[in-house]
């Protein structure tokens, strides 16, 4: 008690008196509401030491506050860039492969085929390009798809990119009839006869039904 008092200050040791007597006179005078502000920072003065002396006696009680503290305010690390994982190939083609295959599951390329077909045989060959085009987009490794839009392409006297299409369809797939088929159609358009006809005669060999 005795150490709890010499550890007061000058004000407090003045203040705890002071507060103690307008605390007392204003409940003798029947004025609560002026006893009840004059006793808040009555009871500070009073317990205020106790309970920083009964914390101080409390093993690690401050310590783990102030080191909690200390945590929160320390700034995050930020990662080197030696310690980023660097994206690998096989990642970012995998990840192609599956955004691919989202689009194509939600345009629904079977429906996108038989319309931009129907295009094509009413001779509205540009709208069915676009979709022949979207179709390659979207599935790139399809043959149908740039044996079409080669089609397309030399309908609209676009011979160069059709023929460029043809033989990314012929690449994909060597053996696919149709798509030496448009290749001759197109040299034919570009009256190149014997390159034509032999695009023809090696549609005929893969599929002999052309022949009829």
């Amino acid at each position: 008690m005795r150490e709890t008092w010499k550890s007061l200050t000058l004000a407090q040791k003045i203040g705890i008196p002071f507060f103690a007597l307008l605390t007392i006179a204003s409940f003798v005078c029947g004025h609560f509401a002026l006893c009840v502000i004059f006793a808040v920072p009555l009871f500070l003065a009073l317990f205020l030491p106790y309970i920083r002396t009964f914390s101080a006696r409390i093993p690690g009680a401050r310590l783990d506050v102030t080191t909690k503290d200390k945590q929160a305010l320390e700034p995050i690390p930020e990662p080197s860039p030696s310690a980023e994982p660097k994206p690998r190939p096989d990642d970012a083609k995998r990840a192609l492969e599956r955004a691919e295959r989202i689009v194509e599951r939600s345009l629904n390329v079977s429906l996108l085929s038989k319309l931009a077909n129907a295009r094509y045989y009413e001779g509205k060959y540009e709208q069915a390009l676009v979709l022949f085009e979207l179709i390659a987009q979207v599935q790139a490794n399809n043959p149908r798809a740039w044996s079409n839009k080669g089609g397309a392409l030399g309908q609209l006297g676009r011979h160069d990119a059709a023929l460029a299409a043809c033989d990314k369809a012929i690449e994909l797939k060597p053996d696919f009839a149709e798509a030496w088929v448009n290749k001759g159609v197109v040299l034919a358009q570009l009256r190149r006869h014997d390159a034509a006809l032999a695009a023809c005669d090696k549609a005929i060999e893969l599929k002999p039904d052309f022949a009829e």
